[in-house]
């Protein structure tokens, strides 16, 4: 249903551009709120039935050195100390859901590493947090995937080596560009050898599910530039090709104002950058997942999109579909069941909890009947590029759920070929960058938001 980019498909999308959130969780973290006490979120944790199904995230705020382009949780340090202190502080707030959890015996069939950058832990502190975290659930299951974010200029043997020990089968790599000139432009000193040597780390140690990052929408990126990145990440044969649009939001993110704005590729230029390299992996047999992900045909997000399986969360495309996702660490936001709770972004107040004995959430968001069913909707659209609002209200009991509304907030997208309503009310997205911009439509809270903006749609 998806069509390739023509001028009039992108004529569309330049009219409708706009900035909306990328929709990794719905109502979207900017709409959380404060003011539950330390007994809710412990009577949260109690309602998780035994045995359930349960994902694990765990956030490691550190880099060596500062991205430009970044717009995650992080912080520079080259002091070990500190990323050594925060492991005992993430082991005590693990040590505090210990007594809770252990005795539900939880079936963990996700767990991932994120940041920041998880290769600033040493072996020894990666090791201990992986002990730590066996102590929730049962770790058993033949199909656990374990996954870790590598910063391919931190890769080494020994760190490898641990993953492997602690069962990683899955390896992300911040690769974003092999252009030099782009990469110094965004204060990244990574080439094509680094990302390979790393790569073939990765493999030699039996994690032979490696992901590659890649990133349109940066300084000094071409067309011809970016087709020569993404042939070269061909090379690297990744399982998984994850191709995001950088956001430029230096009010947000103040270190972003230290990129050249002059040298930032137009909306119109990011929409060939994207389309130019999505060319290439398809052409090589890479299955489009979503709005920006591409697989090897054998790739678990492959098989999960084609069963109408596939899901979308804080960490992107996946096939987990666990009704709980525990995330420890600053900033880390969970999901149990229907309700979100996020942890303190920043380190202080982060620590100050977890050493007083308390659990360090900051807000949360008790979904309501309404944000459910748009959850679901949103999710769908994300993940299928189509969704049929009435049939998944009434999958979930709710076949009454007025969605008129919704559909004539489509319908200027419709008029310009950017969606199409079926007979039935399935809503189709007829390019990639409209998915977003559909998702937007069934937002309750994006028209009120207090927040002016968002990261842009394309």
């Amino acid at each position: 249903m998806v069509h390739q980019m023509n001028n009039n498909i992108k004529e569309s999308i330049l009219k409708h551009d706009r900035m909306v959130p990328r929709y990794t969780s719905y109502p979207t973290a900017p709409h959380f709120k404060s003011g539950a006490t330390q007994d809710w979120y412990r009577k949260e944790l109690e309602k998780i039935p035994a045995r359930s199904p349960i994902s694990l995230y765990v956030h490691v705020p550190f880099c060596s050195q500062l991205c430009w382009f970044c717009g995650c949780h992080t912080r520079v340090t080259s002091r070990y100390s500190a990323v050594g202190d925060y492991t005992d502080w993430l082991l005590q707030e693990l040590s505090m859901l210990v007594p809770i959890l252990a005795p539900k015996r939880l079936e963990v069939r996700y767990l991932h590493f994120g940041g920041g950058s998880p290769t600033m832990l040493r072996p020894s502190d990666f090791r201990r947090i992986v002990s730590r975290l066996r102590k929730i659930g049962d770790f058993t299951r033949d199909d656990l995937g374990v996954s870790v974010e590598i910063d391919p200029r931190a890769a080494s043997a020994d760190k490898l080596s641990a993953y492997q020990k602690c069962g990683v089968n899955r390896a992300s790599l911040g690769v974003q560009d092999f252009n030099q000139q782009v990469m110094n432009a965004v204060n990244r000193s990574q080439d094509y050898d680094t990302c390979k040597r790393a790569t073939d780390m990765c493999r030699a140690h039996g994690i032979n599910n490696v992901n590659i990052d890649l990133m349109y929408g940066l300084p000094y990126q071409t067309r011809d530039s970016i087709r020569k990145t993404a042939e070269q990440a061909l090379t690297l044969e990744p399982q998984r090709i994850s191709l995001f649009g950088y956001a430029h939001v230096p009010w947000m993110k103040k270190h972003m104002r230290l990129i050249q704005e002059d040298a930032l590729p137009s909306v119109e230029d990011r929409l060939d950058l994207f389309e130019d390299a999505a060319e290439v992996f398809e052409n090589a047999g890479y299955v489009p997942i979503g709005i920006d992900h591409f697989c090897k045909e054998s790739d678990n997000l492959v098989t999960a999109l084609r069963s109408n399986c596939l899901s979308r969360n804080f960490q992107g495309y996946t096939d987990d579909n666990c009704p709980y996702l525990l995330a420890v660490g600053a900033s880390g936001i969970s999901r149990l069941g229907d309700v979100y709770v996020q942890n303190y972004v920043h380190l202080p107040p982060y620590r100050d909890r977890v050493l007083s004995g308390q659990f360090p959430f900051d807000k949360y968001c008790e979904m309501t009947e309404s944000d459910k069913i748009r959850a679901r909707v949103i999710e769908k659209m994300m993940c299928n590029l189509s969704v049929n609002p009435l049939g998944e209200a009434a999958g979930m009991g709710i076949p009454d759920h007025d969605f008129s509304g919704v559909y004539e907030s489509i319908m200027p997208l419709v008029r310009d070929g950017l969606a199409q309503i079926s007979s039935d009310g399935t809503v189709h997205a007829l390019a990639r960058q409209s998915a977003r911009l559909i998702c937007a439509s069934f937002d309750q809270y994006l028209p009120h938001s207090s927040e002016a903006r968002h990261v842009t749609s394309s």
